[in-house]
């Protein structure tokens, strides 16, 4: 099967520099209890974050799934998300990520995605005290065969 990489991570900070900050800011400000990441595995989108992920210190987890619905009625002020019915069972909502405008209209109701997650430790703890791992999506492709 032929994926078509429609989103990384890695481009969607560096069109965006201002959300990088903020990400990178938050994780640094020693005042901020709740947001950000924990920072323990190197600062987001640094080589050492980087490399962190590719060599297992920050998990992470490729999923393979169907699209099932696509909603996008009445979205003014965001971008339409998609159910996603994974094959290990579960179901998720998840935001229609793409670099290029042109890519939305690979989300196709059947269409197959694939999604690699990075877990990376958050500042504060769950409600049991535990840590708390933010999920991030680092690549989204979509199958271009039916």
């Amino acid at each position: 099967m032929t994926y078509k990489t429609v989103f990384t991570f890695r481009q969607e900070l560096d069109d965006d520099p201002g959300f990088l900050h903020a990400m990178r800011s938050a994780t640094l400000d020693p005042e901020e209890k709740v947001f950000g990441l924990k920072g323990t595995h190197g600062l987001v989108a640094t080589e050492e974050w980087w490399e962190n992920i590719r060599n297992g210190i920050i998990r992470s987890e490729t999923k393979l799934g169907r699209i099932a619905r696509i909603i996008d009625d009445d979205l003014e002020d965001s971008s339409p998300f998609s159910l996603i019915e994974f094959e290990d069972g579960s179901t998720k909502y998840e935001p229609n990520l793409a670099n290029s405008p042109a890519d939305q209209d690979l989300y196709q109701v059947g269409a197959r995605i694939r999604y690699l997650y990075a877990f990376d430790e958050g500042k504060s703890p769950d409600e049991f005290g535990k840590p708390r791992f933010i999920e991030l999506i680092l690549e989204v492709a979509i199958c271009l065969e039916t």
